[in-house]
This record gives C-alpha cells, sequence and structure tokens, in this order.
C-alpha cells in the first residue's frame, strides 16, 4: 500500500479495522486532514506511514503522536513518529523521557546505545581521491569513494593496448560522438593517439557530468531550487552579497555553517535548497532532511544499537540541510543532534533553517546547556541571514485574492 496508496481506501484490512475500532478517530482526523493539504496519493501516503509505526511503539502512543501533531498543525509523519516516542518514553517506569547518558564532549561523540559505553574519536578527515578530469584543477571538489569499477573484460582489453578493442569500445559508448571526431580528425589529418586522447576526454566529461547529477539526486531534497530563481525584489531583507557568496560554495569545503531564520513564507526553504543544489552540482556530497526525520532515523538506530555508524554516516557529507529546525520540542532527540553537530563541528558544513531565533531555540532544546552548546556550534563562524517575517505566499495569495474580488465585481 506505501507503493500504490490508492488501494487503501476499499481494502479489506481498512475495513476490518474500522469495524473493530482500531482505526480511530484520529486517525480519520489526520488521514482528511493530510489528504485536504498534500493532496489525495500524498496525504494517503502519510496515513500509511503513521499506520506503520504501531509496528514499533503502543498504539496508545502513536494516536498520542497523531493529536499532537493535529495540535500543532502539521501533517508530517515524521513528527508524528516524534511525538509518539517522547509518549512512549514518558509512559516508562519513573516518567523518564530518556536514560541518563553522558554528555559528549568536542573531542569525542558518545554513543547512546545501551551496553556499549565505546565513544568515537572526531579525528581528521580522511583522504578522498579526485576524478580523472579534475587531477590539474586546483579546488576541485572531493569525489566519491565508490565510484563503480570498469568491467573486467574492459580492464584486460585496455591493459592488453588493443586499440582495436578500446576504438570500440568508445564507439559502442558514444556512437555518435565518436563518428563525429573521427571526421573532425580525419579532416584535421590528426595522429592516432590525438584520436583515442579526444575520445577519453569525452569519456571522463560524461562520467564527470553523470556523476554530478547523481549527487544532486542522491541529496534527496524534496523539490528543485535555484538561487538564481530566488527573488529578491520580494523580499529585501535577504542581502543579494551574502547569496552570491553562497553560489560559490567556499563555504563548504572550511566547513562552515548556514544558518536561515525567518517566519514562514519568507523564502528559507528556497535559501537552503538552493545552495545545496550548487554545492552538489559541483562536487559536494549533500543530503537534505528535516529535523523531525533525522531524530527518527536516529533514534531508530539507537534503538538497534546502530547509533555510532548512522551518526559517521551523516557525519561524513560535506553538506548536511536540516530543515525545520525548532518547530517541536525534541527531548531525547536534541542529545542525538548534538552527536550529529559535534562529529560534523569544524569539519563539515551544517545550513540549518529555522522559524525561530537562536533565543527561542530554548523551547525546542529543553536543557539549557545543551541548547547554549548548539547554538555556539552553529554560529561560529556561520552565515546567518534573517529573512524577516513578511510571508512571500501570503502576499501573492492575498493579492490574487484581491484581483479576483475586483475582477468579479467589474463583472457584475
Amino acid at each position: 500500500m506505501a507503493r500504490k496508496p490508492g488501494a487503501l481506501p476499499g481494502s479489506v484490512p481498512l475495513v476490518q479495522a474500522r469495524a473493530d475500532g482500531s482505526f480511530t478517530a484520529a486517525h480519520e482526523a489526520f488521514w482528511e486532514a493530510a489528504r485536504k493539504r498534500l493532496g489525495d496519493g500524498a496525504g494517503t501516503r502519510a496515513l500509511i506511514e503513521v499506520l506503520l509505526l504501531h509496528r514499533r511503539l503502543p498504539s496508545a502512543s502513536v494516536i498520542a503522536g497523531i493529536e499532537a501533531a493535529m495540535a500543532a498543525g502539521t501533517r508530517s509523519p515524521d513528527v508524528v513518529a516524534v511525538e509518539a516516542r517522547k509518549d512512549e518514553a514518558a509512559a516508562r517506569p519513573g516518567g523518564h523521557a530518556a536514560p541518563a547518558v553522558p554528555r559528549p564532549s568536542r573531542a569525542a561523540v558518545a554513543t547512546l546505545t545501551a551496553g556499549t559505553g565505546r565513544c568515537r574519536t572526531t579525528g581528521a578527515p580522511r583522504p578522498r581521491s579526485l576524478p580523472m578530469t579534475s587531477c590539474s584543477r586546483a579546488g576541485t571538489p572531493r569525489e566519491e569513494r565508490d565510484e563503480r569499477t570498469p568491467p573486467r573484460d574492459d580492464r584486460d582489453r585496455a591493459g592488453r593496448g588493443n586499440r582495436a578493442g578500446l576504438c570500440d569500445l568508445a564507439a559502442a559508448d558514444h556512437p555518435q560522438r565518436y563518428g563525429e571526431v573521427a571526421d573532425i580528425v580525419g579532416r584535421q589529418q590528426a595522429s592516432y593517439k590525438g584520436f583515442l586522447t579526444e575520445l577519453l576526454s569525452l569519456e571522463c566529461d560524461d562520467r564527470e557530468t553523470r556523476r554530478r547529477a547523481r549527487l544532486v539526486r542522491e541529496a534527496r531534497f524534496p523539490r528543485f531550487k535555484r538561487l538564481e530563481d530566488f527573488d529578491f525584489a520580494a523580499n529585501p531583507d535577504v542581502p543579494a552579497a551574502l547569496i552570491g557568496t553562497l553560489a560559490r560554495c567556499q563555504w563548504v569545503a572550511p566547513g562552515q555553517p548556514l544558518v536561515l531564520i525567518g517566519d514562514s513564507g519568507t523564502g528559507k526553504s528556497h535559501l537552503l535548497i538552493g545552495p545545496g543544489t550548487t554545492a552538489a552540482g559541483a562536487g559536494y556530497r549533500v543530503r537534505y532532511v528535516t529535523a523531525a526525520a533525522l531524530i527518527n532515523v536516529l533514534a531508530e538506530a539507537a534503538d538497534e544499537q546502530m547509533l555510532t555508524r548512522v551518526i559517521g554516516r551523516y557525519g561524513r557529507v560535506d553538506l548536511l540541510c536540516l530543515d525545520e529546525l525548532g518547530y517541536i520540542e525534541l527531548d531525547r532527540g536534541a542529545e542525538l543532534l548534538f552527536q550529529v553537530f559535534t562529529e560534523r563541528e569544524e569539519k563539515n558544513s551544517v545550513a540549518v533553517a529555522s522559524n525561530a531565533a537562536f533565543s527561542e531555540w530554548a523551547q525546542a532544546f529543553t536543557d539549557p546547556r545543551l541548547w547554549a552548546a548548539i547554538v555556539d556550534r552553529l554560529s561560529y563562524q556561520a552565515h546567518i541571514i534573517q529573512t524577516g517575517t513578511g510571508s512571500y505566499r501570503l502576499r501573492t495569495a492575498t493579492h490574487h485574492a484581491t484581483r479576483a474580488g475586483s475582477t468579479i465585481q467589474g463583472a457584475s
């Protein structure tokens, strides 16, 4: 049903769940609100993600999470999961949200996995190889470590120096370009070495182009946004000069943070996704995730005793784009996020979008010392942009409504 959400409304399990009362009024209200806001397909898929929470959390906690998310005005399954985990933790004996955990220091990140007692010491980043086409270019971004190895028969063919085999391989990969290059080389009476060099150069350029496109896909942005499309006239509070600096991606390599603060509808997500897309297109490894989704991933990893591995995975990407920070109270999730920030501190960049000022983050990070430590890490050498309070979406909707009303009055 997650792949085909349209099968849920008329399914037999749904009829049975409604009959025995396990599909409650809270589920019905969430489904209706999600479909109204996200559409039938996406809204039903959000409900299915919530229903899957019943596999690992008590039903009462899931329902409490639904009610908390509805009260907060969100239809995100990730927020429901966070609130459900908080309710489940509060229901434990003693009412403690989580067991006491040693606070991580700057030098080490302590795992929350029970019984391990191990720390992941932060050392120097591992060296990474550069792409073939970038060996002579200064400042070229780092290459992926999982580059696909060419097939063995192709390597053997190249190793034997079989010229006919190399030309056949190039013609198979680039049949149209092979003919074009052959015609040009024939007219210029170039040597075979020049012909082969040109073919290999085309192959390297194509591989680099495909690699950069793959990095953009792997960033998992929810929608496509470019910095060039940002409307500075609609939001004059955003400094155009600073956005131009971000577009050059020179802040990513030294691990400088980016913090976007402003009300909803002021362009925070655009200014978060835009630089992230630019960085991925420049060859950096980027990952976009909401704060609620990241906390869920970390909490599940802690339950499965894989927290150190997951923190390391999020710590290695060149740029982590964290959206919707400060929307909900985090409880145990604050300590998990702190470990991610500590893992990345002064090594890899973090870009954060929040609708609350630093002083208001204390509502999300309930521990004052933890809140101060996170703000300290995100504000050091950071690019901080305040996008203001005027919602672009609200102004646009009001303008359209005014124009529609004027048109109706004129027609009357």
